[in-house]
């Protein structure tokens, strides 16, 4: 699995006398590592942060947004994106992409029934995706809480 974030970062070598480790620390590296863990959760190989995506600009690569998620250990909410192979095209096009807006928007405001619904449809209907099985367990999940009617903004996830 594979996460990609950009910013600064601490690189060199550190330690003590005894242990030197060269290697790369700061809040950057640790959103990496917690996206790169992501990828276990959501059931894919390679998320990237909104940052990178971003800086992709015009490049011809398959993405597509899977929503804002608060990771463990940073405040803000981050925008992820998935890279998709060429073998995967299907996964973003734009009758699916817009299924998984609208599946987001639902679990935003607090609509999950209307939520499951169209994960349901979707997955009957579409294709083979790991994104949609995230989906539909965290809004069975907030479900099974009672949660319906309260807004959700963005999905909590604990990650290592």
């Amino acid at each position: 699995r594979i996460g990609l974030h950009c910013g600064e970062a601490n690189v060199g070598n550190f330690g003590s006398d005894n242990r030197v480790d060269y290697t790369a620390i700061g809040e950057s590296i640790n959103l990496a590592s917690r996206i790169e863990g992501l990828n276990k959760t959501l059931g894919t190989e390679i998320l990237m942060s909104e940052a990178v995506h971003s800086a992709l600009g015009d490049a011809p690569f398959n993405t597509r947004f899977l929503g804002q998620y608060q990771l463990s250990g940073f405040e803000k909410s981050v925008g992820i994106w998935q890279l998709i192979s060429h073998q995967d095209k299907k996964l973003t096009q734009a009758d699916h992409a817009q299924n998984l807006g609208k599946i987001r928007t639902c679990i935003h405001r607090g609509d999950l029934n209307a939520a499951m619904d169209i994960i349901e449809a979707t997955l009957v209907n579409g294709p083979s995706d790991p994104i949609l099985q995230f989906y539909r367990s965290y809004t069975q999940e907030l479900i099974s809480l009672d949660e319906e009617g309260n807004a959700h903004p963005c999905f909590e996830i604990s990650s290592k």
